[in-house]
């Protein structure tokens, strides 16, 4: 029988502006209705759509004229509390829905050093991490670029111009090389000139993964119906979690997953035993938490796979 436990959400949402640093350049809106849904890839690229309601109008002309970043910390009044996003608001608009006034936010944290940072640069021939590191030196908002040990070093067969974005060149480099996926590790959290620069890493798709302690997923901790097995791997539904991380592990009883019928020669039956762990140990692909700070959803949707089920194809795409 399961012990009766009391599972009480905590919640701090602030929006800031412009000026990043000062205190009285951001607001509290943690005690208002506010509703997310934050995406989070194999990059570390996250994206949320924000939604509050019903605001004053000295908060609604701060968070549209001048909203600039948005950090959102949940989980329970427990150790299962923690940021779950902090990126950059790239849209603000305000809308009438029934009876109340609301301002869908779009914010992304990854997009101005992925995305938006444009790469101007020649070079003559050189190995891969002295490319990476001309690339991040030279980046409209430089960025430190990280490579693996455990990461070949090719040298470019001739000089190469660069016009771009970084994104796209490191999909570029990442496809060149067998088996590699990069990661966004920190975000320039400022647009100030003289904020720490953000950070990227380039690994190995079967490297050791994050060195945090596993997170244990059991119907005592928070497990949401069963966890169901399909092409892209293990999908499992909890209560609001933020230590649920990008490349992080999990640990779940392979008896509580359920598996699902296959078309016959597709070969779909063998890349759904491959995404099972035989010890149960799980590599986190995709995090998904959506909430409603008013609402019943409080939840925290993952995407893993066995540690060593994971493979880049000829186009780049991790499977």
């Amino acid at each position: 029988m399961l012990e009766n436990k009391l599972w009480k959400r905590k919640c701090t949402i602030k929006i800031q502006g412009e000026g990043n640093g000062n205190n009285d350049s951001e607001i509290d809106v943690s005690n208002l209705k506010c509703v997310f849904n934050i995406q989070t890839d194999l990059n570390n690229i996250s994206t949320c759509a924000f939604e509050i309601y019903n605001v004053n109008s000295a908060t609604e002309n701060f968070i549209v004229k001048n909203g600039y970043g948005l950090i959102i910390s949940a989980g329970y009044e427990d150790e299962r509390f923690g940021a779950i996003f902090e990126g950059t608001i790239l849209q603000a608009i305000t809308t009438i829905e029934e009876e109340n006034f609301k301002i869908s936010i779009l914010a992304m944290c990854g997009d101005s050093t992925m995305e938006q940072n444009f790469i101007k640069l020649s070079c003559n021939s050189v190995k891969t991490r002295d490319q990476l590191k001309l690339m991040g030196d030279n980046a409209q908002k430089p960025v430190d670029i990280n490579i693996s040990s455990e990461v070949e070093d090719n040298e470019l067969p001739r000089g190469k111009t660069y016009f771009n974005t970084v994104s796209k060149y490191l999909k570029d480099i990442t496809r060149r090389i067998n088996n590699v996926f990069y990661k966004l590790v920190k975000e320039q959290t400022s647009n100030e000139a003289n904020s720490p620069k953000a950070k990227i890493e380039i690994k190995g798709i079967d490297e050791n993964t994050e060195t945090i302690k596993a997170v244990e997923i059991s119907p005592e901790t928070g497990l949401i119906g069963v966890p169901q097995v399909s092409d892209e791997g293990v999908v499992i539904r909890t209560l609001l979690d933020p230590r649920f991380i990008i490349d992080g592990q999990v640990k779940l009883k392979n008896s509580l997953i359920q598996r699902n019928l296959i078309a016959p020669n597709n070969g779909s039956y063998y890349q759904q035993y491959a995404n099972i762990s035989e010890t149960g140990d799980y590599r986190i692909m995709f995090v998904r938490h959506t909430g409603d700070t008013y609402g019943d959803t409080w939840i925290s949707e993952i995407i893993c796979k066995g540690p060593n089920s994971m493979f880049v194809d000829g186009r780049g795409v991790i499977r």
